[in-house]
C-alpha cells in the first residue's frame, strides 16, 4: 500500500485513485511493483467500493438503465432482487469481487 502511496503522490493524474481498491486489485492479479500501466489499468475496471453485494446490484442496475421505462414508485421495483442480480453478474465472469471492492474484468478479453 506504501508503493500505491507513493504512486499517487508522484503522479497527480492517480491521486484520486482509491488506494484499497487498488490494492486488491494489485493482489489479485500479483502485481507487486505497481506502474502507471496497472493504475491506467485499475480505473478502466475498477467499479466501486460498495457495502454489500445487494448495493452493488442497485447501482449496476442504476447504471444500466434497468428500471428507466418503469413509471416511478412502479412496485415491480419492490419485487426485483438486488442481491441475487449481482449474484448472477459475478456467476457471469464479467466482474469480480475483493474486500468491498467490485471490479470489471473488460481489459482481460
Amino acid at each position: 500500500m506504501d508503493k500505491i502511496e507513493k504512486m499517487k503522490d508522484e503522479d497527480s493524474h492517480f491521486s484520486s485513485v482509491d488506494s484499497e481498491g487498488m490494492a486488491e486489485f494489485c493482489d489479485n492479479h500479483h502485481i507487486t511493483e505497481p506502474l502507471s500501466e496497472h493504475f491506467e489499468q485499475f480505473q478502466d475496471c475498477f467499479v466501486g467500493r460498495f457495502k454489500s453485494l445487494e448495493d452493488f446490484g442497485v447501482y449496476i442496475a442504476e447504471l444500466n438503465g434497468l428500471f428507466d421505462e418503469l413509471p416511478i414508485g412502479s412496485p415491480l421495483y419492490l419485487y426485483f432482487d438486488f442481491e441475487f442480480y449481482a449474484r448472477d453478474l459475478m456467476l457471469s465472469g464479467d466482474f469480480w469481487q475483493g474486500e468491498g471492492s467490485y471490479f470489471y474484468f473488460y481489459f482481460n478479453r
